[in-house]
């Protein structure tokens, strides 16, 4: 049975929030019927798997709490959406409703799987009037994107904009909590993000 570690800086912690956390959180979320079915121990990797991804996305601004924390959180000199400071031992509330998002798609859909029709260099096709599109394992629609080859060719500072993070988590996330750099530099189109220096 995994055990989900919660505590913030603990150096053995494995996740940003508790099964009791993320239960509530479904509870206040529609279409998460699904959620209520899954054993305890899926949803213990599902958080878990989502802390993980979370930390390998994001390149966090602010500094880590201590020196012996397994997690990017917490962290100092951040600060909540609002601009309030966020206490150093506190792993705020956009982190963590963040991570049960994060979690519940996990939980639904393969993310994290190669996209084939990436792999084999094909995003769309057009002949006349057909066109032909791929659809990933999780039913998306997908296009070889500018952000999944600046993280191919440029590093992990791009990484947050790849198409295993979810829409809906990167709106949670407060811009000021991770390094955002432009991809208009590099398709030479304007800039639509921009650089957060840490």
């Amino acid at each position: 049975m995994l055990t989900v570690i919660e505590t913030p800086a603990d150096p053995t912690a494995n996740s940003y929030v508790t099964l009791a956390e993320a239960d509530a959180y479904m509870e206040t979320r529609l279409h998460s019927e699904a959620w209520a079915a899954y054993t305890p121990e899926q949803k213990s990797a599902s958080v878990i798997s989502a802390t993980s991804w979370l930390d390998i996305c994001f390149i966090w601004t602010g500094i880590p709490t201590t020196t012996t924390q397994r997690l990017g959180w917490p962290r100092t000199g951040m600060r909540t959406r609002n601009g309030q400071p966020i206490d150093p031992m506190e792993l705020p509330f956009d982190l963590k409703k963040a991570t049960c998002e994060f979690s519940f798609s996990l939980a639904a859909a393969q993310r994290t799987a190669d996209n084939d029709a990436a792999n084999q260099g094909i995003a769309e096709m057009e002949a006349g009037p057909v066109r032909l599109k791929f659809v990933d394992k999780a039913g998306v629609i997908t296009d070889i994107s500018l952000a999944d080859a600046a993280i191919a060719k440029d590093g992990p500072e791009f990484a947050y904009l790849s198409r295993i993070i979810p829409d809906a988590v990167r709106l949670i996330i407060p811009p000021s909590w991770y390094v955002r750099t432009s991809l208009g530099a590099m398709t030479g189109q304007s800039d639509f993000l921009f650089r957060v220096d840490r």
